[in-house]
């Protein structure tokens, strides 16, 4: 869009008058002489400022920021700067509430820009006019662009015969109103609520405001249970997460509304949060006062189990409850009992005779996950040959030998001897009734010998 190359007067800098007949006056740049006098030179389109500076400035636009100052040079665009050193605006000075301000700055708005050299208002359109605002509108258009920390913005463009032109810019920073609170007879520190602009269009639906979310509630209070934040001056009450209305603007003020939040308290029941060893040797954790609904920050461990390492503490001896580490904060809803968790750092390997009938063999402990030498067989067995170990009694489990490796299982185990019967030895099941038979049997041979015999001497 091609605009008049008029100047924002109201907005120009006293000082600016020489510089923008002759920006060496400010950048100490050569200047030919002929350029004045010679507007048949090569015809540029749409060339961007050559010369001039973008300043930032506190709240007063009188105090300016000189370390954001950024000096044009024919840049296609400028980073517009961070908000650091621009100070916030606070009404509420030691009376409590969270955080050091009411407004803070979070953007800068840009004022009309100025142009200088060829594309003065003072010298012919032909030889320099504005074809394009840029990101700052037109000069003396009356576009008051809000940028963000860290946006890219271009600059406006000119063409005529002149090779180059100055830009003179301001910017002014845009201040968010802050969400404080107050801990209202409680204890602790909170930090402020503002509003995360990245994902905010500060030029058109967030022009002048945006929702900020409530924060949870940090302070305590001893016997008392916290149930919301209430705004000041209406008494209206929010909880957590609730989003209320704070303002955008370049001119903060001493708001008779302001975004302050104290907490709101009740009385709390009291409650008794117990400690149980859960199977340790020694060691305590005393009772625990607390009130129902009110956090507790949960106690440290104070038993010892040997070959045990502590876990936590759960809900359930099982530790199938509601898992807590110390530190953790909670609130509890009656009395409760929390039961220390233990791992097992040793493991036992029990070894069983099996039907032996003297003997022994000792157990073995060990770091579970590490491996040992499974024993010799102490056992003895009358008319039996020990074989080997077996995790089955019955023979069918996993088999080790004398002296091979085994490692240690978390809840340890038990190897049973397996035995093989001694040659000659008559099976335990049916021994007696095979010896029968066979005596049997002789005898009946003896009495059929004996009467032949006593027949054939008869004859």
């Amino acid at each position: 869009m091609v605009v008049p190359a008029a100047i924002a007067q109201d907005s120009q800098p006293s000082d600016m008058a020489e510089t923008m007949r002759d920006p060496t006056a400010r950048t100490g740049i050569e200047q030919d002489q002929n350029i004045h006098d010679d507007i048949s030179l090569m015809l540029v389109n749409n060339q961007y400022p050559t010369n001039g500076w973008l300043k930032f400035y506190q709240k007063d636009a009188a105090t300016e920021i000189s370390s954001k100052q950024i000096n044009v040079s024919s840049q296609s665009s400028y980073t517009m700067p961070d908000m650091s050193g621009v100070n916030g605006i606070d009404y509420h000075y030691g009376q409590g509430y969270s955080g050091t301000y009411d407004w803070i700055p979070i953007a800068w708005k840009s004022q009309n820009f100025n142009v200088g050299g060829p594309c003065d208002a003072a010298w012919s359109l032909s030889v320099c006019r504005i074809t394009d605002g840029g990101s700052f509108g037109a000069a003396s258009s009356g576009v008051n662009n809000y940028f963000k920390p860290g946006d890219r913005v271009t600059p406006p463009t000119a063409s005529g015969s002149s090779s180059w032109w100055a830009i003179y810019h301001k910017s002014f920073p845009v201040f968010s109103q802050v969400v404080r609170y107050n801990a209202n007879g409680g204890t602790g520190s909170m930090s402020p609520s503002i509003p995360n602009i990245s994902n905010l269009d500060l030029n058109n639906a967030n022009r002048y405001g945006a929702y900020v979310t409530l924060s949870q509630n940090k302070f305590t209070r001893a016997g008392y249970k916290f149930v919301g934040w209430e705004r000041e001056v209406t008494g209206t009450v929010f909880q957590p997460g609730d989003t209320p209305y704070v303002s955008f603007t370049d001119s903060p003020y001493d708001d008779n509304w302001p975004p302050i939040f104290k907490a709101k308290w009740e009385k709390a029941e009291p409650i008794t949060i117990r400690y149980d060893g859960n199977g340790a040797a020694s060691g305590s954790v005393g009772d625990q006062q607390s009130y129902k609904d009110q956090e507790t920050e949960i106690e440290t461990n104070g038993f010892a189990w040997p070959e045990h390492e502590f876990q936590g503490w759960n809900t359930k001896k099982d530790g199938t409850g509601t898992a807590y580490q110390p530190g953790d904060r909670q609130a509890f809803s009656a009395d409760t009992t929390l039961y220390a968790q233990w791992k097992t750092l040793n493991a036992t390997i029990h070894y069983d005779g099996n039907g032996a009938t003297s003997g022994s063999v000792g157990d073995q402990t060990g770091a579970i996950g590490s491996t040992v030498k499974a024993s010799g067989n102490g056992f003895l067995r009358e008319s039996y040959m020990f074989k080997q170990w077996n995790t089955k009694k019955d023979g069918a489990g996993v088999a080790y030998q004398p002296g091979s490796d085994i490692t240690v299982p978390e809840s340890g185990m038990t190897l049973y001897a397996i035995w093989t019967p001694v040659a000659g030895t008559l099976p335990a099941t049916g021994g007696i009734g095979l010896a029968l038979a066979l005596i049997a049997c002789s005898a009946g041979v003896l009495v059929s010998v004996t009467v032949f015999m006593i027949r054939r001497r008869r004859a």
